[in-house]
């Protein structure tokens, strides 16, 4: 019985050491989440892409490089522009706050576009003349890749530059290849890139003029997805 105080108060000291440590490993977390700035994170993707070494630079043509906080990290632009035309090209890209580097989209406008800023959270034009899609209600737009699984019901039209690539030429009829294409990028830019093969495995048409249904086999071969895709619209709808 003599030993109980002992025993009782060995415990609290391990009990506090233990929250003592727990603290000090959040706190860590923390302050390197919060010390990520703008110049930190541009110079994070320079490293990864020596190309980009050089923005920005006054020199003709001119390069420069824009930003959009996040609450998780930053949006960075990388600009190139040109003499007689606002913006050649740029690539744009998303630095969490653990360093990670996701590229969102290239900008690649034609050679009249009039836009003279882009979105860094898009990669597209910023302008009064913007050409975003003027989507009815109940339609999402996807534009750069999420991690978020798409729910069936819900209407999705891809929009911006592609991001998928493969070397498949795919269906060698236009409707069919089109639709082929445009499923394969939507579950790229989507979580189901995560739980389904690239490319698809079918496509055919449906009794819907314009509309194709595509086939994605499971990366366990245990199920399939069917995707509803409208060719004219780029249009998309999960099917369960």
């Amino acid at each position: 019985m003599k030993n109980g105080p002992r025993i009782v108060v060995s415990t609290l000291i391990v009990l506090i050491c233990l929250g003592a440590c727990y603290w000090i490993i959040s706190w860590s977390k923390t302050s390197k989440q919060k010390t990520m700035n703008e110049a930190a994170a541009i110079e994070i993707i320079k490293n990864k892409f020596p190309e980009l070494k050089n923005y920005p630079s006054n020199q003709q043509p001119q390069k420069i490089v824009t930003t959009e906080k996040a609450n998780d990290g930053w949006y960075i632009a990388f600009i190139q522009e040109g003499s007689g035309r606002p913006i050649i090209s740029a690539q744009c890209f998303f630095v969490s706050n653990d360093n990670n580097i996701v590229k969102i989209a290239t900008f690649d406008p034609p050679i009249n576009d009039p836009a003279r800023t882009i979105s860094p959270k898009t990669c597209r034009a910023a302008t009064p003349n913007d050409t975003s899609l003027n989507l009815p209600n109940g339609y999402i737009e996807l534009i750069e890749q999420i991690d978020i699984i798409p729910k069936p019901g819900n209407l999705y039209v891809l929009a911006g530059n592609s991001l998928y690539e493969t070397k498949d030429p795919g269906p060698s009829a236009i409707g069919t290849s089109i639709a082929w294409g445009l499923a394969n990028e939507f579950v790229y830019r989507t979580g189901l890139r995560n739980v389904y093969k690239l490319p698809a495995q079918s496509v055919r048409s449906t009794q819907q003029a314009d509309w194709y249904e595509v086939e994605f086999e499971s990366q366990n071969g245990d199920k399939t997805i069917r995707i509803q895709v409208d060719v004219q619209s780029r249009t998309l709808e999960l099917i369960e």
